[in-house]
């Protein structure tokens, strides 16, 4: 059947939220109809995620209504929003990383017990292991949630909520930290729900991942509705332009850098998996140099290798004219070298440290007095970091 042609499953009119003297939606007005993509786009405060938490329980609206098949509802909770039928998978799949797949996957409605309420653990995992082979994975479910991949998390966490019979699907960011082949698998799976009659609402500031996957495209601009239209009656700029308000005719003003000297250089460089050979580079100060590739073509790997992460082949590289060679991450950091990562979440903080501990862990040995971390250093060194930002 048509999307076009189904009623609406879930239906938001005239949705208001104020937090305090602070309105974040004015008259909101979201439809989204069984087999359906619908993307809803806007710039950072422009509302999405306060729409989500109506839609699913989490916020409450100050006016506006909710209707489910037709008929108005209210919900209490998240609980509530599941058992009719609505579910979310915010970007960042937020599981508990010492339990099992399993265990997270089926914390919503409850881990299956006996007489004596002991855990069922049998029936979990097979429930799990069923939930997941419903979208054609079969990723361990035993498996500590901790080590799995960002995409795996993702498709557990979808796996989850239609095990639940989730009849609307909202996806907040799902690809932020995904890499472009595991974005490819996770379009070919919302796909094949659209195809099952599952409504998606397809959360992204990747706009161009909008027009590929959508059917019809809401665009929010500071707590409003701009408007909802059909995909084929959606142009790129059109869309940026009601996400900011006016036309976007110059985006990138002409700039006149002075480019300095050259202040890093690689020459001939290989690593030792033969994924990349003889590349040459050089970066002069004062320069923002890009460096662009398909997938596979060895982009992070160059970076790795610089950074002392994946093993160097051969090559030579210079930082101010002075050789530079770091077999670990530790030696390029003290040689003048950073990197971040694209899989920031993995690779690049710890997230159950706080910000002032995530920005010290570089240069412990100079906040440490013997075996132990000065907090006042700590605290000091954060802060002229921050400063300089």
């Amino acid at each position: 059947m048509d999307p076009s042609q189904s009623p609406p499953f879930l239906q938001l009119q005239g949705i208001h939220k104020s937090f305090g003297g602070i309105q974040a939606l004015s008259g909101i007005d979201l439809d989204v109809r069984e087999g359906e993509i619908h993307g809803l786009v806007g710039e950072n405060g422009a509302g999405k995620s306060t729409l989500i938490n109506i839609a699913t329980g989490v916020h409450q609206p100050t006016e506006g209504k909710l209707l489910v098949r037709g008929e108005s509802i209210r919900f209490a909770n998240p609980h509530e929003a599941t058992a009719a039928g609505i579910a979310v998978v915010h970007q960042e799949a937020e599981l508990f990383a010492k339990l099992s797949l399993a265990e997270n996957m089926l914390l919503g409605p409850g881990l299956p017990r006996g007489p004596l309420g002991w855990v069922k653990w049998g029936e979990t995992y097979r429930i799990a292991e069923e939930a997941l082979s419903e979208i054609g994975e079969n990723f361990p479910v035993r498996t500590r949630a901790g080590s799995l991949s960002i995409a795996q998390r993702v498709l557990a966490q979808i796996a989850s909520a239609l095990h639940q019979e989730a009849k609307v699907l909202f996806l907040d960011e799902p690809t932020a930290s995904l890499t472009d082949k595991e974005s490819r698998t996770l379009f070919e799976q919302i796909r094949r729900l659209k195809e099952k009659g599952v409504a998606i609402v397809y959360v992204s500031h990747r706009l161009e991942e909008v027009l590929e996957l959508s059917d019809r495209i809401t665009v929010l601009r500071d707590g409003t509705h701009i408007w909802t239209r059909p995909r084929d009656q959606v142009s790129l700029p059109e869309m940026v332009t009601a996400m900011v308000g006016r036309e976007m005719t110059d985006q990138y003003p002409e700039k006149r850098a002075k480019i300095g000297e050259p202040v890093f250089t690689v020459e001939s460089l290989s690593d030792d998996e033969e994924v990349f050979e003889g590349l040459n580079l050089e970066v002069r100060s004062g320069e923002i140099l890009g460096l662009y590739g398909l997938v596979g073509a060895g982009r992070s790997e160059f970076a790795q290798t610089l950074f002392g992460i994946r093993k160097r082949k051969n090559g030579r590289a210079h930082i101010n004219g002075k050789p530079f060679q770091a077999k670990t991450p530790t030696q390029a950091l003290h040689q003048g070298l950073a990197y971040l990562p694209e899989d920031r979440l993995t690779q690049g903080v710890f997230r159950e440290l706080t910000v002032r501990e995530n920005a010290a862990m570089a240069v412990l040995r100079r906040l440490s007095n013997l075996t132990f971390v000065s907090g006042k250093r700590e605290k000091a060194s954060t802060q002229r970091v921050m400063d300089q930002t």
